[in-house]
């Protein structure tokens, strides 16, 4: 097949957070099975990754009353993967989506920019002969992208092949602008009712309504989108997409050749299932690295994570001293809410021979986190997938994590009964639940370490490879059925659960 995506991040040109790593792991998985890929992203000012080649060509779109200028640059990242990034100078600034003053004022236009763009970049770099067989597009930023198929292409009986697909990765990010909006985006008006939202146009409403099929991040979150307390005010039209049976959950993977604590280049030292002396080595080295004692017999804990509400970072300052009383180490890593990142800096204030703070984000120090750490935690409020507790997991360190979202589906929880469980959970979004977890996980290091080393071996076996996930996103590309999440038989959809 010849699948095109769209996205407003692919790692590791750009990414802020789990959609760049996603645009950039699954497309690898698609191309190693035969597929053709060309993956569309805004060119920013600033571009990590590989030196491009840019395009003299100039191309003109229409787009709220008047004309815009784009040009394409590529890169050929393999045989069958090639990246193409627009060029125009609403993305040559500083931040993707908006800077210390808020969101950029013409967002709308910038993505929008980006959808034409897009679709029509295979036949203008000439790469592909005929249409692309899929049209994948990513969260709002790519929202208008089905829409755009809908009203400007299929009337003229084009892309009359191309099956549109959207994926939804963060639900709370909805791309909302006014209603009168709509009229810049040269659709016709019976495609208003896609978009508008009372009076807000929404584009990740446009790509849910529009769109051939949906999918979301995993099986959990798709059950919770379905509901009015998890579905951010998107249940109604999440119940009608799973009623027509075009809805499903798919767990994200990682790209387990780049993660790999066997040859990571980050790393002090390598190890691996079964043989983690290497990990013993990189939690000293990084306890030395920050200014922490270096303590074998020292439970370390990190998160890794955006200062957001979200992710439940208010909680691990609430919850955490009662830890670190108790001979605990951690390291926080991230930045974004300036008053968070304000409380977890006074925590590493408070606690300074036990804790430290790292306001940023430094990938090649997180990866020596995810290795050094013995406990990752995340405690989010919500959680459409999360990639943390799958690295964490790769890395030999136990996930403590907040039951939902596509954490419910990666973790097992600790069973004391049964003396077995790849991470330790909670349920109930507060400190004292967090604390309960936290205590729990102390209790079976400090009591139990042949079982602390059993749960270690159970999580780093675990395959979080992009395998089965690739092979769903193929039979949702192919039009095949494909169940919309798989039955869990707690009743949280009300309705009974489909296998």
């Amino acid at each position: 097949m010849k699948i095109l995506f769209i996205t407003a991040e692919v790692a590791p040109f750009s990414h802020s957070g789990g959609l760049g790593h996603v645009c950039a792991s699954l497309p690898i998985a698609l191309a190693e099975r035969g597929h053709e890929l060309i993956v569309v992203s805004p060119r920013y000012r600033r571009l990590g990754g590989p030196s491009l080649d840019a395009s003299e060509q100039e191309f003109w779109f229409w787009i709220d009353g008047r004309h815009h200028q784009a040009r394409y640059a590529t890169h050929q990242t393999g045989a069958r993967l090639l990246h193409v990034f627009v060029d125009n100078p609403m993305f040559d600034r500083d931040g993707y989506y908006g800077d210390a003053r808020g969101d950029f004022g013409d967002n709308l236009t910038r993505f929008a920019l980006l959808c034409r763009a897009a679709l029509e970049a295979p036949q203008r770099l000439g790469v592909w002969e005929g249409e692309p067989d899929v049209i994948h597009a990513h969260d709002w930023q790519a929202g208008l992208a089905p829409c755009f198929v809908n009203g400007l292409y299929r009337p003229l009986g084009l892309r009359a092949g191309s099956r549109t697909v959207f994926t939804v990765h963060n639900a709370a990010h909805q791309g909302v602008f006014p209603a009168t909006s709509f009229p810049g985006l040269d659709l016709a008006p019976r495609h208003r009712d896609a978009l508008v939202w009372g009076d807000a146009l929404v584009t990740l409403k446009a790509g849910l309504s529009a769109a051939d099929h949906v999918t979301v991040v995993s099986p959990t979150f798709a059950r919770e989108l379905c509901t009015p307390t998890g579905g951010f005010g998107l249940d109604a039209l999440m119940r009608q997409r799973r009623r027509q049976g075009r809805l499903t959950g798919i767990l994200n993977g990682i790209d387990v050749a780049r993660f790999d604590p066997r040859a990571d280049p980050h790393l002090p030292a390598y190890f691996e299932r079964g043989a983690l002396e290497g990990k013993a080595r990189c939690k000293a080295s990084l306890q030395r690295e920050l200014g922490l004692p270096e303590r074998p017999d020292a439970p370390l804990f990190v998160l890794i994570a955006r200062m957001a509400w979200q992710k439940g970072i208010d909680l691990v300052c609430d919850a955490l001293p009662s830890a670190l009383r108790r001979g605990a180490q951690l390291v926080v890593m991230g930045d974004g809410d300036a008053a968070l990142e304000a409380r977890v800096e006074a925590l590493a204030r408070d606690w300074p021979e036990q804790a430290r703070a790292w306001i940023g984000f430094d990938h090649a120090l997180s990866m020596r986190l995810y290795a050094s750490a013995d406990v990752c935690l995340v405690p989010s409020r919500f959680e459409p997938c999360g990639l943390s507790q799958l690295y964490a997991m790769r890395y030999g360190a136990l996930p403590l994590v907040r039951l939902t979202g596509g954490l419910r589906d990666t973790v097992t929880p600790w069973d004391p009964v049964a003396r077995r469980g790849t991470g330790f959970c909670f349920t109930e979004a507060s400190a004292a639940a967090l604390e309960g977890a936290l205590n729990e996980a102390l209790s079976v290091w400090r009591a139990d370490p042949e079982r602390w080393r059993q749960m270690r071996d159970d999580a780093m076996a675990r395959d979080s490879s992009w395998g089965l996930a690739a092979d769903t996103y193929l039979e949702v590309y192919r039009g095949e059925h494909v169940p919309w999440a798989p039955a869990r038989g707690d009743g949280m959809d009300g309705a009974p659960a489909r296998a």
